[in-house]
């Protein structure tokens, strides 16, 4: 059954996967990735001053469609390509970890197109 992995992310990175620009990531393999599981993409405002940020309230779900492990990669890391999904006022119309995506969104998720 699919996990849904919640990812701490800057704001650097957010926003081209918010615009759709960035379609892949690198991540330490530390949540076994697998295809078709969701990651819930939480843009994260670091604070230097105090070493701790703040989660800025905003939030991208993604699914995971392809995982890379090769030599390119750091031992212990992987790429992953996803496919963003987005909140529309329709029926849960994609497999996966119902329950966990309920509970953040509803009875609304949709892939997006």
């Amino acid at each position: 059954m699919p996990k849904t992995h919640m990812l701490k992310t800057l704001p650097m990175y957010f926003i081209p996967i918010a615009l759709g620009a960035k379609k892949a990531e690198i991540r330490k393999n530390d949540r076994d990735f697998k295809k078709g599981d969701f990651v819930l993409f939480e843009k994260y405002i670091p604070n230097l001053n105090i070493k701790k940020g703040y989660y800025a309230g905003s939030n991208i779900l993604a699914e995971i469609t392809d995982i890379t492990r090769h030599t390119g990669i750091c031992r212990g890391y992987v790429m992953f390509s996803f496919v963003l999904l987005e909140n529309v006022k329709e029926e849960l119309n994609i497999a996966g970890d119902e329950k966990a995506l309920r509970l953040k969104y509803g009875d609304n998720v949709k892939r997006k197109s």
